[in-house]
């Protein structure tokens, strides 16, 4: 099984602060403004054009612990110059922090990952540099 680690943190404090503007406190229970990992894996592996992929994403703050109870989360694969493949994920049940979905990709070639979620109040979208590649 592949995995990927985006690191996406820059990124998740400059949308919170997009999103909530300047805010003077910070709850001790608030830690939708920490630095979060995402590391997905896929199988089958290696990815094949016209085959249903399964991927679970792990999503951890920067204390390593699994963030739970994301809301709206998708994830989107772009091809320059093509139609993206959206997936929408739900939480794992049995293993809280992970998030699982499918997706099926008709042409092969590299794929630049986007990640959205709703987390507390906020939507946040996140463009990752990690590609996933189908054969």
């Amino acid at each position: 099984m592949k995995k990927t680690t985006l690191s996406i943190g820059t990124l998740l404090l400059a949308t919170a602060f997009l999103f909530t503007g300047c805010e003077d406190k910070k709850d001790a229970d608030d830690d939708h403004n920490d630095e979060f990992t995402i590391e997905f894996s896929y199988e089958p592996n290696p990815a094949t054009v016209n085959t249903e992929i399964s991927f679970t994403f792990k999503i951890e703050d920067d204390h390593g612990e699994h963030v739970e109870g994301l809301m709206h989360t998708e994830c989107e694969f772009e091809m320059t110059g093509m139609d993206a493949v959206e997936m929408e994920l739900t939480e794992d049940p049995t293993d809280h922090g992970h998030y699982l979905g499918t997706a099926t990709f008709t042409m092969a070639g590299e794929y630049e990952v986007h990640f959205e979620y709703m987390h507390g109040d906020e939507m946040n979208h996140m463009s990752a540099t990690a590609t996933f590649t189908v054969q």
